[in-house]
Order: structure tokens, then C-alpha cells, then sequence
């Protein structure tokens, strides 16, 4: 990669819901396929006239919201569904796979329902920022196939237009006699979506390393690099769900291919193919979660980078601030003895600079000197208050030794035992 390639990101252009206010009121986008041309086509319609039971088997292809779902189903629709489908509308899933057989009284299979759903991180960094923003979809697909009427009624929930367009495109080749050829379409749609979100990340990492080259002007961004870290770990284990969710949709079409309630219906070939196709996305999302393992080796490398950065710049100020030490040091040690040559000069121009000594003529017009009779006050006060000053200081230098002491005599228990060697 060129080192000019612009890596900044912009918001989720790429990831957008066309009419999701719509579909939350319970408007649903309904595709339908044209017999004669082959064509499909979309119109606008509503889940109560869609799901209405009252006059025909529902059927036909929905994009729909978790949201709109959950508003119908609470006007007396809940069991229109399978109970274990419901935790993919209500709950926060990872990802899951499920289906059931409805049979009747002689153990005839007459519909067969299943349901997938995969869970979407993505990420997106605005430029010169700091700032990782993150969006997360739950993605599902409901199809319930009707053995007796050849008829499917498929639904897609809470689906991007980047998932909706390839979906539309590629519906003239999905084997409508094969239930999990819609799982199979889907999950390879998904496949390509975490393929762009790994790619999303490791934009950012790439940034990441590009700015910790700069050491000289390098400002470690610790929440940046953990927030990563975190982005990387919640898309790895999405990842994993999803291998997990594709390989229970391989394993459950070839139970529904072995035990096919109606065999003049069954085109062996549409089973391989999308047998296939389900093989190959498991193997490409495999494939993007040894990338996503990458991402996050690569994003450690950069943590430890910047962790000895930050020591390494500790170190060399440790060692300015001793190198200052022992100039300071130095400089202190010449002090001193600048002050040693000139204390004894001074203190001796002191005493002689006192009023207790005269150096004068006297009335002869000799020069005579003399010393006062009271020249011992002068050793009256000094010496004391000398003793005094060293005593408050060793006082003072000593303190923690001196309250250890005290404390420990005024802790002691009155009742201790004292060991006077008399047995």
C-alpha cells in the first residue's frame, strides 16, 4: 500500500436504511417476481395485509424491522411465529440458527420454518480525531416453506440497502425449491459485510501505526488503542458466532435433504448447490476472523510500542533530573566551601569588630589595645544558644525515630507481661 492512500473515514455512508421510519410503523417492502420476464420488482405494503391468514397462505419476499415485528405481534399475532424465533426480535443475540417441523396428525411434514441471524459491528473514525464511533445491526432472515403448496414466505429483518440491492440482484438465481438456499444467499451477503467492517478496522490500526512511526512528536493515545482493542475482540467473537451459525444451517439442510417430505420435489443438484455456496461462506468467514486474529496482534504490538515509548521517555527524563542533581549538587558542594575559606575570617573580624575590643592612643599618644572586662557575656550568650540551635535540629532530623519511640511506650498494655527472669 502506498503511503499516500487516504485511510481517514468518514461516517457510515455505506451502511444506510432507505424508509426506516416506514418499516417501523409496520411498512414493509414487498419483492415479487414477474413469471413471464424473470424480473422482480418492489411495491409497498404493510405486514397485517401481508401476514393475513383469513383468506390465503401468506408468501412472497418482505424486508421488515425487529421493531415493526414486535408492534404486530402484540395486537394478538404472537403465535404466527415459532416461541424460540421471538428471542431473535426481542433479545440482543450474537447470532443464532433455528427451525422447526410442522406436521400434521399422521406425522406429515407440512411446513418447515427456519431462521438465521448473524450481529454486525461497524466502525468508522472521523479524520484528525481520536474518536472511534461504532454501529451495530442485528441481521435475521425467517423462511417458512410450505411442502404442500410449493410457497415460501421470506422475511428479512432490519437489512441494510447494501444487503437489500445484492439480495434483489441475485433473487432470479435462488432455488426456491431448496428452503436454505435464502439462508445460504443471505449469509453470503453478510460475509461480505464483515469482510468491509474487518477492513473498517484495520483502517484505523494502519492509522494507528502510521502516527506511532512519528517518535518525535508521538502522543500515546491509550483510550484510542484500547478502544480497539475492544472493537477487535467484540468483532472476533461475532465472527465465531457466525462460522458456528452457518455450519448448524449445513448441518440442518442436509437433514431436511434426507428426510425431504415430498422427494419428486427434490433437485439434487439445487442441494449441492447451495450446499456450496453455504461451504464457501463458511470458509470466507473463517478466512475474515484469522484477519480480525491478525488486527489484534498487530494492535497489541502497537500498545507495547507505545507502552516502552512512554517508558523510554520516563527513563531519559530520570536521567536529565539526575544529570540536574548532581549539577545542583556540585554547585552546593562549592558553596560550601566558599563559605568554609571565609567563615574563619569572618567570624574572626566579628569578635574584633566588637565594641568589647579598642585599639586607641592613650594620653601619652601611645597606641594601646584593650580588651572590656565583660568579654565573657559575649561567651554567655553564644555558647548556649549554639548548643540550643544544634539540639532543635537534631530534634527536628530525628523526629520520625523520636515519635516511633513515644508512640510505642504509650501503646504498650498496662497489664504486658514483664519477663524480671524470677521463675
Amino acid at each position: 500500500m502506498s503511503q499516500n492512500e487516504d485511510l481517514s473515514f468518514k461516517p457510515l455512508d455505506d451502511w444506510t436504511f432507505t424508509n426506516e421510519r416506514d418499516s417501523d410503523r409496520g411498512v414493509v417492502e414487498l419483492l415479487e417476481r414477474d413469471k413471464s420476464t424473470g424480473k422482480s420488482h418492489s411495491r409497498m405494503s404493510t405486514l397485517d395485509h401481508e401476514l393475513d391468514t383469513r383468506n390465503n397462505i401468506p408468501h412472497g419476499i418482505l424486508f421488515t424491522t425487529t421493531k415493526a415485528l414486535e408492534t404486530w405481534a402484540t395486537r394478538q399475532h404472537r403465535n404466527y411465529f415459532p416461541s424460540t424465533f421471538w428471542p431473535v426480535v426481542s433479545k440482543n443475540l450474537n447470532g443464532t440458527f433455528g427451525c422447526e417441523y410442522h406436521r400434521d396428525e399422521k406425522g406429515k411434514v407440512l411446513t418447515h420454518d427456519s431462521w438465521s441471524c448473524f450481529k454486525v459491528k461497524r466502525i468508522w473514525k472521523m479524520p484528525n480525531s481520536f474518536m472511534v464511533y461504532d454501529h451495530w445491526t442485528q441481521l435475521a432472515v425467517f423462511v417458512r416453506h410450505n411442502f404442500s403448496t410449493s410457497t415460501q414466505l421470506v422475511m428479512f429483518i432490519n437489512c441494510p440497502d447494501q444487503i437489500k440491492s445484492p439480495l434483489r440482484a441475485c433473487m432470479s438465481s435462488i432455488q426456491s425449491s431448496d428452503p436454505y438456499s435464502w439462508h445460504a444467499a443471505f449469509a453470503r451477503e453478510t460475509m461480505n459485510v464483515y469482510d468491509q467492517a474487518i477492513w473498517d478496522l484495520r483502517g484505523v490500526v494502519w492509522e494507528v501505526e502510521a502516527y506511532q512511526k512519528q517518535l518525535g512528536s508521538f502522543q500515546p493515545q491509550f483510550t484510542l488503542l484500547h478502544d480497539m482493542a475492544r472493537h477487535i475482540s467484540h468483532n472476533k467473537e461475532i465472527l465465531d458466532v457466525a462460522a458456528d451459525t452457518v455450519e448448524s444451517i449445513i448441518y440442518e439442510q442436509s437433514v431436511l435433504d434426507e428426510q425431504h417430505p415430498r422427494p419428486a420435489d427434490r433437485v439434487p443438484w439445487h442441494v449441492r448447490d447451495v450446499y456450496q455456496q453455504l461451504y464457501l461462506t463458511s470458509k470466507g468467514i473463517r478466512a475474515t476472523k484469522l484477519r480480525c486474529i491478525s488486527l489484534s496482534e498487530r494492535l497489541q504490538n502497537e500498545i507495547n510500542l507505545a507502552f516502552n515509548i512512554v517508558s523510554q521517555r520516563n527513563n531519559e527524563a530520570s536521567v536529565q533530573m539526575a544529570k540536574s542533581a548532581m549539577v545542583d549538587n556540585t554547585m552546593m558542594k562549592t558553596v560550601a566551601i566558599v563559605s568554609l575559606v571565609y567563615l574563619p575570617g569572618t567570624f574572626v573580624s566579628g569578635i574584633f569588630g566588637m565594641n568589647f575590643f579598642n585599639f586607641d592612643t592613650n594620653e601619652s599618644g601611645t597606641m594601646v589595645w584593650s580588651l572590656s572586662d565583660n568579654f565573657w557575656l559575649y561567651w554567655l550568650v553564644t555558647i548556649p544558644l549554639t548548643l540550643t540551635t544544634m539540639a532543635v535540629w537534631l530534634l527536628w532530623f530525628n523526629r520520625d525515630v523520636i515519635t516511633r519511640i513515644i508512640c510505642g511506650r504509650t501503646s504498650g498494655s498496662p497489664g504486658a507481661y514483664i519477663d524480671d527472669g524470677n521463675e
